[in-house]
């Protein structure tokens, strides 16, 4: 089963939140696996923690405008370049084609609202299948990764069969990555469970006006 598209929906990419035609928040999956504990930074020093954020960001940015053919190398600073670097090999050495780049999108599933963006769609030449691709600049595999790139797939429309990859590509300061888990992806069937059960914890906060979210 495949999540609804909706409309009327709004997009603040400062923020990166999502809003209905009311002015409500509506929870995006990294605000979902945060709100339920399966994202959690507590214990990272808040320096720390802001400058992977910082470096994070600025990369999916460079590396989006890089895969559309429209980015000005003069602006990118060498502490994004390696990340760059490995982001470009890894499409290098596996042929990686992106039919999506970065799509944000509001859904319904079950009645249940929630926003994503995931990073990449696209095919890898001699895969029948198509594979999600989240690019990472954390320090190694965390467990939300699985969870979201299943929160994700819900989102594309398929075929009842069809197989999916979900894969988390971790770059890497030295201008290397590592492919997790590999290119068939993560394929735990729990995975979608989990993410389902964190989606309807959430919305039942939403509805009993518990908080559900983390205030910066």
């Amino acid at each position: 089963m495949t999540a609804t598209a909706l409309d009327g929906w709004k997009f603040d990419e400062p923020t990166h939140s999502f809003t209905d035609a009311n002015g409500s928040p509506i929870p995006s999956l990294t605000q979902i696996l945060d709100g339920v504990g399966i994202s959690d930074y507590s214990s990272v020093p808040i320096h720390r923690l802001e400058f992977k954020q910082h470096i994070g960001d600025a990369v999916h940015y460079a590396a989006r405008y890089m895969d559309e053919g429209r980015l000005d190398y003069a602006t990118v600073q060498p502490i994004w370049a390696n990340y760059l670097a490995a982001w470009q090999s890894f499409q290098d050495d596996t042929g990686f084609v992106a039919e999506g780049i970065e799509v944000p999108g509001v859904y319904s599933y079950m009645n249940m609202r929630f926003a994503c963006i995931w990073d990449r769609l696209g095919r890898f030449p001699g895969f029948k299948h198509r594979a999600l691709v989240e690019l990472k600049c954390a320090w190694g595999e965390e467990p939300s990764w699985a969870i979201q790139l299943a929160g994700q797939e819900l989102t594309i429309p398929k075929t009842e069969d069809e197989f999916i990859a979900r894969i988390a590509v971790q770059l890497k300061p030295d201008a290397t990555y590592r492919v997790w888990p590999d290119l068939n992806g993560y394929q735990d069937p729990n995975d979608r469970k989990v993410f389902l059960w964190s989606l309807c914890v959430t919305n039942f906060k939403i509805a009993k006006k518990i908080a559900w979210r983390r205030e910066k």
